[in-house]
């Protein structure tokens, strides 16, 4: 066994001597043991004193402790008694000192704490304070307001998980690549719009072009099927299923482009409330839906009923040449190529609507919100 980890046991009349102490102080009791004849001897922590003073023994340092919130630990060298953050950390040898670390217990016939530790309102930004004495090491814990982090709260990182949280937490945003939180350890990559229409943010949950369009065909949003989430390409891309929830979530609307780096043309787009269709629970259904806007071919509708469909082999899209067929307001017949399939899908393309012009045409799928 080394010097630094060597333990002393200490007997008195061969009987382990053992104390229970209750410390009290303005109405607070903190279920406390001091153990004389446990410590470690000739160690001493350095660098995490919070408090030193002269005492006439080990238990009146003990008690020095007991009345600090924060001290997990004492160190006794002759009359001087030192309270500690913590007890296994900075180690050193010194003779003549004795090492003693808290134990704490909760009386049997208490369910609340109250040791005083959030007297001093040691949570910050906000946080809401609970104090604890189940273990010494952790006397309070802090429920941290959103954004913030950390064991008093002290660190602001927010959880933005949509282009409309950066949006509103961010002055001065422009569009561009934006890292989003999808949990705490982990971020997806997409692109943000606050650009294209005034007052709203969107965010971009999917961009592929033709001529991958195969791999996203039988693949409908409620299917997980994230691609490039971290390394973001208009031509191959889709956030995770997780991903999708945490934006759709924090949005009212989804809208539908085609060949979006070359800049917004409404003679091919789409745009509908979540209230009328959301993406996640519109399952194996094929029938005519709310659009707050809807154009295809230059062929549009505002606040009518179109066409829409999504399977579970089916990508969500819309059918320009079955929409007046099947009794929908919008009826882009005129132009149109038999089966056309917009927006997604692609089973049947028609090379005068822009996503599906060439393999290099490209469809985005959007998630926003007013800011």
């Amino acid at each position: 066994m080394t010097a630094i980890r060597r333990m002393v046991w200490l007997t008195i009349c061969n009987l382990l001597v053992l104390t229970t102490t209750s410390i009290s102080s303005m109405d607070y009791e903190t279920p406390l043991m001091f153990i004389y004849n446990i410590f470690t001897e000739d160690i001493a922590v350095r660098n995490h004193t919070i408090h030193s003073e002269e005492v006439s023994s080990p238990v009146e340092c003990f008690r020095r402790c007991a009345k600090v919130c924060g001290c997990v630990a004492f160190q006794v060298t002759g009359a001087s008694c030192e309270l500690l953050d913590c007890a296994d950390r900075d180690l050193v040898i010194r003779q003549g000192t004795r090492l003693y670390t808290m134990q704490q217990t909760n009386p049997e016939n208490k369910t609340n704490c109250l040791n005083g530790c959030c007297d001093s309102q040691p949570c910050l930004n906000g946080a809401t304070c609970q104090e604890s004495c189940s273990d010494v090491k952790q006397q309070y814990t802090c429920a941290c307001s959103e954004h913030y982090h950390g064991n008093r709260c002290e660190v602001f990182q927010p959880m933005l998980k949509s282009c409309q949280a950066i949006a509103r937490i961010r002055q001065g945003v422009v569009s561009g690549i934006y890292n989003l939180n999808v949990g705490v350890d982990k971020t997806v990559q997409t692109y943000c719009d606050f650009s294209s229409d005034d007052g709203k943010a969107w965010t971009l949950i999917e961009s592929f072009s033709l001529g991958e369009s195969s791999s996203y065909a039988d693949k409908p949003f409620y299917h997980d099927l994230p691609r490039n989430e971290n390394n973001f390409t208009w031509d191959d891309f889709r956030v995770s299923y997780q991903a999708l929830v945490n934006i759709q979530n924090d949005s009212t609307h989804w809208r539908v482009t085609c060949n979006f780096p070359s800049g917004l043309t409404y003679s091919d787009y789409a745009r509908a409330s979540l209230t009328a269709t959301d993406l996640l629970t519109f399952v194996n259904k094929d029938k005519c839906q709310r659009y707050e806007y809807v154009s295809v071919r230059g062929i549009n509708c505002t606040d009518c009923e179109a066409m829409l469909v999504q399977r579970d082999n089916q990508h969500m899209h819309t059918d320009s040449y079955w929409s007046g067929k099947n009794g929908c307001q919008w009826d882009p017949i005129s132009g149109a190529v038999q089966n056309e399939d917009n927006f997604g899908y692609y089973e049947t393309t028609n090379p005068q609507h822009r996503c599906t012009a060439n393999s290099l045409s490209t469809t985005q799928w959007w998630l926003g919100a007013e800011v």
